[in-house]
């Protein structure tokens, strides 16, 4: 991405988690100064846990489209990853993926694999050296959005206060020509915009949950075993199961339940919940490994999309982008790279300056980036919902579950088909991909039969 002579003034970012980090990057092409204001106080000495993030502890996987968007972003990236412990990895042949029966990829799909904290500090590390006008003020915490009385359809900065003193006293004021709103799940966009006046109302929201359950544990791995990455689904998506190789002989296995059949979160339930997946690979993996920290439960993972796209009035030089526009139910990973793609159109439209239409602009855009991922999560949640769910919304969308259900079935008989469908899974190709003449024909004419691998 070539950078831009900076011509514009002051951008503040509200939210210093991945999200914020690469609209910090992007911004910095085009504003003199770029403030990132940040709820925690980031690890300094080596890559950690963060309380403002929850999922923290959880597998995080970057899927190889964001690893891409991020290596255009950080050119520098990848070789100071593997420095540091990454690992390179092909996602084709290094990896064992488990759809009805074992899929094995013959084609090589090229990225690394690193925790998400290691990924972050990296990539704040990344700001500080190059992009001194990025300035970061940790610890704080935003209140309102500012408007002046003459442009009250303008945001001109943001009203916070320190963490820790939460007090009229410590409210300070820092004004911006853009705002961009990357705080999360949590985010308060909404009420923000409410409490602008004005007439803006908060955006309507659309929620899919599937009342999934997971649980994270991290391993020292002590093994060289074929697979960096495993992945295993169960027949219908009830339950599910990956493992995934980290810097510094670390391992990370996640287990995944719907509709509170939840993996536990003590020793003997977590290897009996691993046990009963369709594959023991990953069973027999663990048993060979020596835990090194306790089991991470988290069940926030409803899949959420609020619609700034679909405002109507909507003030001028404010953004909201990452989880506080859509957040996706973890367990398919999508989260980190959609950041990604959404960062890469901000760096376009303000290329593009579209002024008073910007925030408009972007948002239509950041919908249009979210259409995809989305139906590929919801697509799947929907058909797991609870059998008290309408018959309508039981029915929603049953043609296409039935086919990718068919897609599945293909997966270990037909490399074409499975490496069609792992491209999608990571981004690389639309999901209208798997509906090509050639993928439907192979669908269609698929003879296999669901069986169980032994070992």
């Amino acid at each position: 991405m070539v950078k831009r002579k900076q011509q514009r003034g002051h951008a503040i970012v509200i939210g210093g988690g991945m999200a914020g980090l690469l609209a910090a990057r992007v911004l910095a092409d085009t504003f003199r100064q770029v403030t990132v204001l940040e709820r925690d106080v980031y690890p300094h000495d080596r890559p950690d846990f963060r309380p403002g993030v929850p999922q923290s502890r959880q597998l995080h996987v970057l899927l190889l489209r964001g690893q891409h968007v991020l290596e255009q972003l950080f050119p520098q990236l990848r070789s100071h990853l593997l420095e540091l412990g990454a690992l390179p990895h092909d996602y084709g042949t290094q990896s064992l993926y488990y759809y009805r029966a074992r899929c094995h990829v013959s084609h090589r799909l090229d990225g690394w694999l690193c925790s998400r904290s290691l990924l972050e500090w990296q990539i704040r590390r990344e700001l500080l050296a190059s992009y001194p006008h990025i300035h970061f003020l940790e610890g704080n915490v935003v209140t309102h959005l500012l408007s002046e009385p003459h442009t009250p359809d303008v945001v001109t900065g943001v009203q916070f206060q320190t963490r820790n003193h939460k007090d009229d006293l410590s409210l300070q004021r820092l004004d911006a020509d853009l705002v961009v709103d990357a705080s999360g799940g949590s985010s308060r966009a909404p009420q923000w915009l409410q409490m602008l006046g004005n007439g803006y109302e908060a955006p309507q929201e659309t929620v899919v949950d599937a009342q999934l359950g997971y649980a994270t544990r991290f391993y020292a791995s002590s093994t060289h075993a074929p697979y960096k990455f495993i992945s295993i689904q169960s027949p219908g998506g009830r339950r599910s199961g990956s493992l995934l190789e980290l810097e510094e002989g670390k391992l990370v296995v996640v287990l995944a339940g719907k509709h509170g059949d939840y993996p536990p979160q003590t020793n003997d339930g977590y290897l009996a919940f691993a046990k009963a997946l369709p594959d023991q690979i990953l069973y027999d993996r663990i048993c060979e490994l020596a835990p090194i920290t306790p089991i991470y439960g988290y069940r926030r993972t409803a899949n959420r999309w609020r619609h700034f796209e679909q405002l109507k009035t909507v003030p001028h030089n404010f953004l909201v982008m990452g989880d506080a526009f859509c957040m996706f139910n973890p367990v398919y990973g999508q989260g980190m790279t959609v950041a990604a793609l959404e960062a890469r159109a901000l760096h376009a439209c303000l290329k593009r300056r579209h002024g008073r239409s910007l925030s408009r602009r972007f948002h239509r855009i950041n919908a249009r980036i979210i259409r995809m991922p989305w139906l590929l999560a919801t697509m799947v949640d929907q058909g797991m919902r609870s059998a008290d769910a309408s018959p309508i919304a039981h029915n929603h969308g049953s043609i296409m579950r039935r086919y990718m259900d068919r897609v599945t079935m293909c997966l270990s008989a037909d490399a074409h088909v499975l490496l069609s469908f792992v491209k999608v899974v990571h981004m690389l190709q639309s999901p209208f991909a798997l509906m090509s003449p050639s993928i439907l024909f192979r669908v269609l004419f698929c003879h296999t039969a669901e069986r169980r691998p032994s070992g």
